[in-house]
């Protein structure tokens, strides 16, 4: 299985109850598909860069998940035929990418206790 992020942005006209059906419906095919969610990210409201666009703004979700990847194409399919996301946008996490994850949630949890291993982000960043 491989690791994948996926950005998803959301029609702002949704409630927070709407968008975390939005969000339960992908977790929800995700697991059908032999697949796991690890983390789910609310990144907030955020005006939309394009114009072309009829929403000027929307809510930013990221989903961080592992699943096979033959079952990507159908999950990026569904991302495409639903109302409820203007835009998305799927990648797959390399190595590199999983440990600068980690460090950076490290060098948050000892943030909020009150730590500062800075030196352990910067070493990954390097790599």
């Amino acid at each position: 299985m491989n690791s994948y992020e996926s950005i998803l942005i959301v029609k702002q006209s949704l409630s927070d109850e709407g968008i975390e059906k939005v969000v339960e419906r992908y977790k929800t095919l995700i697991a059908q598909k032999g697949g796991a969610v690890l983390t789910v990210e609310n990144m907030g409201k955020r005006k939309l860069v394009s114009n072309n666009l009829k929403e000027q703004k929307g809510v930013f979700v990221a989903i961080h998940f592992q699943l096979a990847g033959e079952a990507i194409e159908e999950l990026d399919r569904t991302y495409r035929l639903d109302d409820d996301v203007i835009r998305q946008q799927m990648i797959r996490l390399t190595r590199k990418n999983l440990a600068q994850r980690e460090a950076k949630e490290k060098l948050k949890e000892s943030e909020e206790k009150g730590e500062a291993p800075a030196q352990e982000l910067s070493r990954t960043q390097s790599s």
